[in-house]
């Protein structure tokens, strides 16, 4: 990713909004935050769910006031495709790390492979990577990984949906995965080689979609760059907020909504407001996004009976 100047290209002082971003193989998340801040000439950005530098695919922002939301964005499954390499392992779990190949005196088959994958599917307990941000005992996962430590991290509870074969040929396999927040795809491939026996790492990673948001609605850096650059509307590239956060939503009118942006509970009244869900289907506790009735987002807030307890206001500026 090229350099940028600060300040070189500017938007508008105050943006709110969702913005997805197809991440190119090379840039940490944080360096296309970094990026974005530059472009848009504004600090208030942030990122909902980490992709490492190898991999690419959809990495959703969120802008200004909509920062607040990154608790609800980053918690959706995440899918992804992924190429593993059998018969070599690394200490990174990526193709990035030390490489050592395993002597494989017969590579596995299509059905033992699947069927040992049958084994990651579920709710499994995994142990992150070594080079990981996981923190032990306060500091990285990695930091101590680099500095030659012994790093052993504690395992965590993960749900793999889908977890297949996509193509096979010795060494390369292709697979996709489907998976909750906090899954690591390198710590897959380590697991699935040491069952088969070979070893493996992840060769190639691109993640396909976050939630109800796919590659489809990702844009690059450079195209975020030459629309500002060509004077045009970057909100027009905003993910609506009702899409990105997979909430039932309620609709208040004027005097509840200024309640409810007070800090306030307030009642869901047929007459006052309006959730887009069957209030029956909805659990009790539920987060539920919070609407106007020009359809601008207000916050975050907690179903309960009949009313909706502030979890998050978007206050104006």
């Amino acid at each position: 990713m090229k350099d940028r100047v600060a300040g070189r290209l500017q938007c508008k002082a105050a943006l709110d909004g969702i913005l997805v971003i197809d991440k190119p193989i090379g840039p940490t998340s944080h360096d296309v935050v970094a990026s974005l801040r530059k472009i848009l000439g504004m600090r208030r950005i942030g990122h909902c769910g980490t992709l490492d530098p190898l991999a690419s695919g959809v990495l959703v922002t969120c802008l200004g006031r909509y920062t607040r939301l990154s608790q609800w964005i980053s918690a959706a499954e995440k899918e992804y495709e992924s190429t593993f390499r059998l018969g070599t392992v690394s200490d990174t779990g990526d193709s990035q790390g030390s490489l050592v190949s395993r002597q494989v005196d017969e590579p596995p088959t299509r059905d033992e492979i699947d069927a040992a994958m049958m084994e990651f599917r579920g709710c499994i307990d995994q142990v992150p990577p070594a080079y990981s941000a996981v923190k032990i005992d306060g500091v990285r996962s990695y930091e101590r990984a680099r500095r030659n430590e012994q790093v052993t991290a504690a395992s965590r509870e993960v749900r793999v949906s889908v977890f297949e074969i996509m193509s096979y040929r010795y060494p390369d396999l292709k697979v996709r995965i489907v998976c909750s927040k906090g899954t690591y795809v390198r710590a897959l491939a380590n697991d699935l080689g040491e069952r088969l026996g070979c070893g493996a790492h992840v060769e190639q990673l691109r993640r396909t979609r976050s939630g109800t948001v796919d590659a489809s609605d990702a844009i690059t850096i450079d195209e975020v760059e030459r629309r500002v650059t060509d004077g045009e509307e970057i909100e027009q590239s905003f993910m609506p907020p009702r899409i990105a956060l997979r909430l039932p939503s309620v609709t208040l009118s004027a005097a509840p909504l200024a309640a409810f942006m007070h800090g306030n509970t307030v009642c869901i009244n047929g007459e006052i407001t309006q959730i887009e869900a069957d209030a029956a289907a909805v659990p009790q506790d539920m987060p539920c996004a919070v609407f106007d009735e020009g359809e601008r987002l207000c916050g975050v807030g907690e179903l309960e009976g009949a009313e909706i307890r502030p979890l998050k206001v978007l206050a104006e500026r």
